[in-house]
């Protein structure tokens, strides 16, 4: 951020900064940083005894503009440093029909991207180590688990970056931090550069979960290609309820407010879906909960009568988190659009509609309640805390029964 004055493309005001342009403030802040690093070094070297690893500098190009990287890369003077880019950003996805391009941490797509391989190239051309900076646990698609149970996206991602020329990874940020599936896997297939991404998630489940392995491998592949429909956007995953769940509260009117990052987002449904219509945004995040349903029902079916170890619990309770969480977002969207019609046209089968629409609500957050007063690693997340706690969700069962009571008259 503000490490510079070309930081946010404000740079211009600046008498000094105005004149070189952003491309040569930014490798001769670099070229610095270098040069610091190697005076310490000397310093460090001298005064403790075998001191031999040089420190190295990881140059990041986030907020770099397309046009900078070709200029500050060859002007790099020091071959103690990497270069760093976000995987997956830039990445074209479509999903409903609707075109984007991937603007934040995703595991709902699966990288690397246009950008980052320019810039590896231009790295690599110019005698630089490369690294990529991923998410491999969660993204804020939903950061109040400990991890998205999607090992088939994370392992194919990992095998791309492989193949790519990458030669490190910068893992998790505030969220994704849980020694989770997902680390062990990214860990495998970087050890053994061979191992296919199946076999690595096989090595995974039986390691962790023993002789249910097979079955948690066939409910991560459900998972996985349900979760390739998430309704990505930035805006999508900083504005809708996804960290919120079930305790976002519910209005019989309006509020106004407008959704806040990762935060409070009240009923802002147009800031919640973004660049997709109402109905392509439910639809979608319809069509992942269906994968998780279905992957669910799998390992709860097949493990039903037969005692089943707290690991292969708790990442039941990890993958249900998710569902319940994607289900109240589609609730939410369905009472607010119902809301509407309401107001305009009045019909008792519209409040009929919504009071079923309340129901669900309110088994969801009671549900998801239960998960989180046996399972403390379900709705935090290491910036935020918790974003909601079981009296959040018995609130919200109480706000759905007194809607309820109001759209019976």
């Amino acid at each position: 951020n503000p490490t510079h004055c070309w930081s946010h493309n404000k740079g211009d005001l600046c008498p000094e900064c105005g004149e070189k342009g952003p491309a040569q403030v930014i490798a001769d802040l670099n070229n610095l940083y270098l040069e610091g690093i190697s005076m310490g070094f000397g310093k460090i070297n001298r005064s403790i005894q075998g001191a031999t690893d040089k420190p190295r500098l990881i140059v990041w190009d986030w907020g770099w503009r397309d046009d900078i990287a070709q200029v500050v890369l060859p002007a790099l003077k020091n071959d103690s440093l990497s270069f760093m880019s976000v995987s997956e950003w830039d990445l074209p996805i479509q999903r409903g029909g609707v075109k984007s391009t991937v603007g934040e941490y995703s595991i709902s797509s699966i990288g690397p991207g246009p950008r980052a391989g320019r810039h590896w190239n231009i790295a690599k051309e110019n005698k630089i180590t490369c690294v990529a900076k991923i998410q491999a646990n969660n993204s804020w698609e939903i950061g109040a688990i400990p991890y998205i149970p999607a090992l088939y996206n994370v392992g194919e991602h990992i095998s791309k970056l492989r193949n790519s020329g990458v030669e490190g990874l910068m893992l998790g940020w505030s969220l994704g931090c849980y020694p989770s599936p997902n680390l062990e896997l990214v860990n495998l297939l970087g050890q053994n550069k061979e191992m296919s991404v199946e076999q690595a998630i096989s090595k995974v489940a039986t390691n962790r979960y023993g002789d249910f392995g097979p079955l948690v491998m066939k409910a991560w592949k459900l998972f996985s290609d349900s979760f390739k429909e998430f309704p990505y956007h930035v805006g999508v995953i900083y504005n809708a309820p996804l960290q919120a769940g079930p305790s976002n509260l519910l209005w019989a009117k309006q509020t106004n407010y407008k959704s806040t990052m990762v935060g409070l987002p009240y009923d802002d449904l147009t800031s919640w879906r973004s660049i997709y219509p109402e109905d392509i945004f439910i639809n979608q995040l319809e069509k992942v909960c269906k994968g998780f349903f279905n992957g669910l029902a799998l390992l709860k079916t097949e493990t039903k009568n037969k005692e089943i170890t707290k690991e292969l619990q708790q990442e039941i309770n990890v993958a249900e988190s998710l569902y319940l969480h994607y289900m109240s977002v589609i609730n939410q969207c369905k009472f607010i659009l119902l809301r509407g019609e309401l107001l305009i046209e009045g019909r008792v089968d519209i409040k009929e509609k919504i009071r079923e629409i309340l129901i669900l609500e309110k088994d969801t957050a009671l549900r998801l309640a239960e998960i989180q007063s046996s399972d403390s690693r379900i709705g935090f997340e290491a910036s935020n805390h918790y974003f909601y706690v079981s009296q959040d969700l018995y609130e919200k069962a109480l706000n759905c029964s007194e809607l309820m009571e109001l759209y019976a008259s």
